[in-house]
């Protein structure tokens, strides 16, 4: 399983899709980050494979900072959680862009 989700971390940094919502892929790199967590998965493999992206980077060292829950009913709850916190910063952080600036998500 922890094979598993590093791959999924990977697919999600090299694959993103177009068509999609910047930041509910966002969101779903963080659940996928944060699952992998869970399930206890080492920090240094997920440092490795977001490599030198600095908000992938901010979403593993984020994720290693909150609690690993040993019960698996907690994982679901967590997982949610946190996608959504990195979701909603996504979101305030598009809405508080200047006219005519690029935002940095």
């Amino acid at each position: 399983m922890k094979r598993l989700m590093i791959a999924a971390v990977a697919a999600l940094m090299l694959c993103p899709a177009q068509a999609e919502e910047p930041c509910a892929i966002l969101g779903k790199l963080a659940r996928t980050v944060m699952e992998s967590r869970q399930l206890g998965v080492a920090l240094s493999k997920l440092m490795t494979i977001v490599k030198d992206d600095s908000l992938s980077k901010r979403i593993v060292l984020d994720a290693y900072e909150q609690p690993r829950y040993q019960s698996e009913e907690f994982h679901p709850h967590a997982t949610e959680n946190f996608g959504n916190k990195w979701e909603i910063m996504c979101y305030q952080a598009r809405s508080e862009k200047p006219k005519g600036g690029k935002s940095h998500v």
